[in-house]
């Protein structure tokens, strides 16, 4: 009997170890630096609102494999590995990278790194900060640059309204906007009033474009187990201001070359392929 209940254990934690996944935002706990490991797989490094790629990552058990398009120098990107080791469900140490590979020669040497991961919260922190330090600045550039295509300003709107709903909750108990008024409850929170129009509508002389996930409106952000696989804001063909409606009644065709964009509620967006619900 007591044998079966140890296997009966062992196999209770594998399960609940498979379930773990890095995917989110960390932040390094001696330097400060916010890594993001995308589930897409895009490995990248966030400043405020901003996620800048530099690599794509992938897990085999517990070894982390992350292809750095900076490691290779001269010879081009090549795979490093390290493995995992969970200190808790939010925290992990990341031991130093397998560098032996020749192509690697100019990559830096490798340090041990525990990292933790970022609740909505602290990312809403981190975005709030960094928006007062480009307000604070005369003169401060637009967010996407002139010139961009309409998919990647809307990507950048939804990723300025999906930061503002989360400033939001920090300053209502954690708690996300309610529905049908969310445009003018998080407007304060967003810094360009046309983020709140898709590009491609605003041509056509009408306004809005986005919708917000029914099934989310109001809720409280400590209570999702995955927040960054939970849809906050998508494109819909519902031009109403403050527009509310479930995931499955979104953009039926794209607006921006076979792509919709979203947002989720770790603050990040994407754009998924035609067909692809969020």
């Amino acid at each position: 009997m007591r044998v079966v209940l140890l296997a009966l254990l062992a196999l209770l934690l594998i399960g609940c170890s498979s379930k773990r996944s890095i995917v989110g935002y960390w932040k390094v706990e001696k330097t400060g630096a916010v890594i993001v490991f995308e589930e897409s797989g895009v490995l990248a490094l966030a400043t405020g609102a901003d996620v800048n790629r530099v690599g794509t990552w992938k897990m085999d058990a517990n070894k982390l494999i992350i292809v750095n398009n900076l490691l290779g120098g001269l010879s081009g990107p090549v795979p490093v590995s390290s493995d995992i080791k969970w200190l808790a469900d939010n925290r992990i140490r990341i031991k130093p990278f397998d560098t032996s590979d020749p192509r690697a020669k100019d990559a830096p040497d490798s340090v041990e790194m525990e990292l933790t991961r970022m609740t909505p919260a602290m990312q809403a922190d981190m975005i709030r900060q960094s928006q007062d330090k480009v307000a604070s600045k005369p003169g401060a550039p637009t967010l996407v640059p002139d010139g961009s295509s309409d998919g990647d300003v809307c990507l950048n709107n939804l990723k300025q309204i999906g930061s503002g709903m989360l400033i939001y909750a920090t300053d209502f108990d954690d708690t996300l906007p309610p529905p049908y008024t969310w445009g003018t409850t998080v407007r304060p929170y967003v810094k360009d009033a046309r983020a709140f129009t898709c590009p491609t509508v605003e041509r056509q002389g009408q306004t809005g474009g986005y919708a917000y996930n029914s099934l989310i409106a109001g809720a409280l952000l400590r209570t999702f187990t995955s927040p960054e696989t939970m849809p906050t804001l998508f494109e819909t063909e519902n031009l109403t201001e403050g527009a509310t409606e479930e995931v499955n009644y979104g953009l039926s065709i794209p607006r921006h070359n076979d792509v919709i964009c979203a947002a989720y509620a770790d603050g990040h967006a994407k754009k998924l392929p035609s067909g692809v619900r969020p």
